[in-house]
Formats: C-alpha cells, structure tokens, sequence
C-alpha cells in the first residue's frame, strides 16, 4: 500500500480477512477515502470479484485504478445487460436498445385515445405525455405495483402532474389504468421484438429473473461485491443484486446516508436501512475521518447536519466566509466553484459575472436545453406575450395561500422565474421569440470549462471539490420542493454535499434583494 491506513481502514481490513463470508457496510463521510479503502480491499482477495460503480464515469475511473485483474467493474446496467444479452443469445435473439421506445407506447396511445377530442389541447396532451413518461419511469425504478393507493402515494410525494399551464390533473384511478396499459405495452414490445430502454435493462432482467426465466452466466457471479455509492441505489437496483452472488461470497456497501440525493432517479433516504434489513446479518463500520476539508469548515457541517466527521490528523484550519451576493465578483476566480440548489439562481450568477467580463461555464448544460424547450412550449410568438405570460404567472401564484396548491405549483414557478431572469438581461430590440431562444442558447457557455468559473447544481457537484467554493443562499436547504419527509431530507442532503466541496476556503453567499431572488424567495431556504 502507498499510504498509511488509518485505524477505522485497519479495522475494516481487519474484519474483512479474518470474516471472508459476512456481509459488510462502510458508512464513509464525505471526503473519507473510500475510493482508496475499496481498493484496498480489492487487493486482498484471489477471488472472482465485482466493483460496482454508480455511474459510466466513475466505472471508467476505477477501472483504471484496479489493480488486481481478477476484480472486474460493472455498473449495475452493465450487469443486467449481460444478463440480457446472455438469455436472448440462446433464443437466437438480440435486444434492442431503444430509449424512445416507451415515449413511442404513450405518444401512440394518446394519439389514438385524443385523435378526435376537443376537449384537449396540445398543451394539455404535451403535460400528461411528460407526465406519464415520468411516472411509468419511477414505477419501475421503485419497483411500485401499478395499484391505486401506491400510484396515488407516489404522484403525491414525487409532485408528479402538477398543475402546469393550467391543466387540470387527471384522477389518480385514470392514471393507475394508464400506467398499466404503458407498461402491458412496453413488455409486449421487448416479448416480440426485443426492444427496451435503459430503465428495461435493469426492470425487465429483474422480472425474468424473478420468474425464473432466465439465469445468470456463470462468469457473473463473484464471491466479493463491492457496492459503491449504495445510499443512491433504486430499489430496482439492489433488488437485483442478490443474483449475483456466489455461495458463500459476501456484499460490502459502502455509503454515506447524508449523501443520498437522487430521489428523482428512484432513489431514497432509506435505502441504506431497507440494504441492511435485506442484506442482514451485515458488520457495520466507519470512516468518519474527512481528507478534503480544513478544520473550520468541517465544525461549520458538523453544526449544520450533526454528521460526526472528523479531520485528518494534519488538516489545515480551512475558512468559512459569509459574503453577500454582489461581492462574489471580489473573491472568485478561474477554477472555482459557485454551487446552487436553483436553476434561476445559477442563471442569475452566471449573467452577472458574465457582465462583468468573467469567463463562466455552466456545468449543467441541460438547465439552457430545459429553459429552452419550456419557452417554446408557452407557444407565445413574442418577447413582451412572454413577458407577460412570466408576470401574470408569478402575481398568480403569490395570490395562493394553500400549501398543497403551492408546492404543485412549485416547479412550473421555478421555471417562469427563470425564465423572467433571462428575460430581464435580454437587451434585444428583436420581439421574435426565436431569437430570445438563440439568445438563451448562445449568452451562457456550457461547452469550454477552460479558464472559467465553475458554476454547477448540487447534483453536479457530488464527488468534485478545489480549494474554493462559494455555495449560494448559504447551503441552506431549499425546502419548496419538499412534499415529504424523503424529500426534505434530501434536500437537506444537499446541503451537507454543497458544504462539503471547499478544501480551503468555504464561502456562503447570501442572496440579497437583488440577487434575482426576492424576500419571499429567501423564506424558502431554511437551516438545516
């Protein structure tokens, strides 16, 4: 080994040689070293082994840094496509992957159900099609029975049909037959003609599976699984993993339960607690010791969110700064980080360094490709009808004092105040909407991170750190968007990931009047 372990990895070590058939689950803090305590452990078998990696870019890092050939590096896809790919190949067949094939199924069925009624609008089809898409994916990464109570339970937790452009959400009862009609469709498609999307590698592996259909090849099973990023897994995903497993061989998850931030994927705050009922008995251990952060920011995130990290024996004291938004400009510079919760909030920051001659690049290219598809959909012809789309919009939703209206609004709010922020940088005498469009396109670079500014989402943000990083409206928990205690949690979540980027100087920026976010908006922001 090339560096000293410290005496949790010792521990974890330990227990690893000395029980070769218990399961085991690593509670690492964020910054805590377990890419490196997997790869030690990786080290110390001759077995056939597994790393599963969370994403693409992760398995193509860590397969670089594997050094023993006998540990192989799957993400979760990867595993169940084998799978597939093995069953059909001795039924003489081939998937195909088709990732628009269920946005096939429900333009199809829609067009047939809506091709003679006037009741319904382009709009209208445009909302229940982006609806339905959307609800048909969580059931199958949640592994939710098309029932009633558990269609009814999701749309509301998830706030899924929200009343956006004014169109009225259908019946939960409607949405249940629908959805099962989606998925009857989809598995007929992949039954005579192979066909599936990236979501059907992992839910239709799963099923047959299950039924005992199909089997794992011999040369997928391992005796050590090495589970990265467990607190990220669907229910979809760790349901699988027990196929995997030699007799005899063992799990080891590694996690943090404060990092679980991808609800919107399937995901949820209990996965580690429903992996260790479903894995048990499992040992569990610690890495508390944080190898990123200075001393002063890790007391400010352990007062924050009560995490329990530790600093490393030689950590440099580290700054937590409070600024306010208009100074950002004094302080940041080429390579550092602005990190945000809101798309409107990163847009803003981006446009005022922009003016200010910085050179920025915006991480997530998809909030420009969002915006953008959202315009064209208002299907206003002008600059000023969308202006004032924008302002009805928001005088509208200030007007609304029930809180269950509010948070089905909320999403379609985000979007018009963001919306409105462009539009108010928008010096154009053009009124074409097409050429706001291009402008949208064109003013923010989401393409060359060369010499810029980083300014990035959260989500964006997870794994990476540099010395300095300004998180806006301090790092407090965005709570708008939470519609149950999974959510808020998450939320919350992310802002343990925000703080815990800066390895020098931590900034939390307070977003003031001006900063594109009013005083009613800053009451959506709380402590965590």
């Amino acid at each position: 080994m090339s560096f000293e372990l410290s005496e949790y990895q010792r521990k974890i070590k330990g227990y690893f040689l000395t029980h070769p058939h218990n399961n085991m689950a690593i509670e690492a803090k964020a910054g805590a070293g377990k890419t490196s305590t997997a790869l030690m452990l990786t080290d110390l078998t001759k077995s056939s082994d597994v790393y599963i990696a969370f994403n693409k870019s992760i398995q193509m890092e860590m397969k670089a840094k594997l050094r023993n050939p006998k540990t192989k590096c799957y993400t979760m896809h990867g595993l169940a496509l084998s799978v597939m790919s093995y069953n059909l190949d001795k039924l003489h067949k081939k998937y195909e992957l088709d990732n628009y094939k269920v946005i096939k199924i429900v333009d199809k069925l829609f067009e047939k159900e809506y091709k003679n009624s006037k009741l319904h609008t382009a709009e209208m089809r445009d909302y229940l099609e982006t609806n339905y898409l959307t609800t048909y994916n969580l059931v199958r990464l949640k592994c939710v029975p098309i029932e009633v109570e558990n269609i009814e339970y999701l749309v509301n937790d998830m706030g899924l049909f929200q009343n956006e452009n004014q169109c009225t959400p259908p019946l939960v009862q409607e949405i249940t037959d629908w959805l099962q009609l989606i998925d009857e469709m989809s598995i007929e498609d992949f039954e005579q003609e192979c066909k599936c999307d990236f979501t059907d590698m992992l839910y239709i592996t799963l099923k047959k599976l299950q039924s005992k259909e199909w089997e794992i090849p011999y040369w997928l099973f391992f005796t050590n699984i090495y589970c990265d990023e467990s607190q990220d897994l669907s229910k979809l995903q760790y349901s699988l993993l027990p196929y995997f497993k030699r007799t005899g061989g063992r799990f080891v998850f590694v996690y943090d339960s404060l990092q679980a931030i991808y609800g919107f994927a399937g995901a949820d705050c209990k996965a580690t607690q429903n992996i260790m009922r479903m894995f048990y008995p499992i040992e569990r251990f610690e890495l508390p010791i944080n190898y990123r952060c200075g001393k002063n920011i890790l007391d400010y995130v352990n007062d924050q969110h009560r995490a329990g990290i530790l600093p490393r024996p030689n950590a440099n004291e580290g700054n937590v700064i409070k600024i306010t938004e208009q100074r950002i400009h004094n302080y940041v510079k080429p390579d550092d980080f602005i990190i945000g919760r809101i798309n409107r909030d990163l847009i803003d920051i981006a446009l005022k360094l922009i003016k200010k001659n910085f050179k920025i690049y915006l991480t997530d290219k998809e909030i420009v490709t969002t915006m953008v598809k959202f315009v064209k959909s208002l299907k206003k012809k002008t600059v000023s009808e969308v202006t004032t789309f924008c302002d009805d919009f928001i005088k509208a939703q200030a007007k609304i004092t029930d809180k269950s209206e509010i948070a089905k609004n909320a999403e379609m709010l985000e979007k018009v105040r963001t919306v409105k922020i462009l539009l108010d940088s928008y010096t154009s005498s053009s009124q074409a909407v097409n050429n706001f469009i291009n402008y949208i396109q064109t003013i923010i670079n989401t393409e060359d991170p060369t010499n810029c500014v980083r300014i990035m989402s959260i989500h964006k943000s997870k794994g990476l750190e540099t010395d300095n990083v300004f998180v806006l409206h301090e790092g407090k928990p965005f709570v708008n968007l939470a519609r149950s205690k999974d959510m808020l949690q998450q939320e919350k979540n992310l802002s343990y990931v925000a703080l815990t980027r800066a390895k020098e100087n931590l900034y939390l920026v307070e977003c003031s009047e001006d900063c594109g976010n009013n005083e009613e908006n800053k009451k959506e922001y709380v402590s965590a």
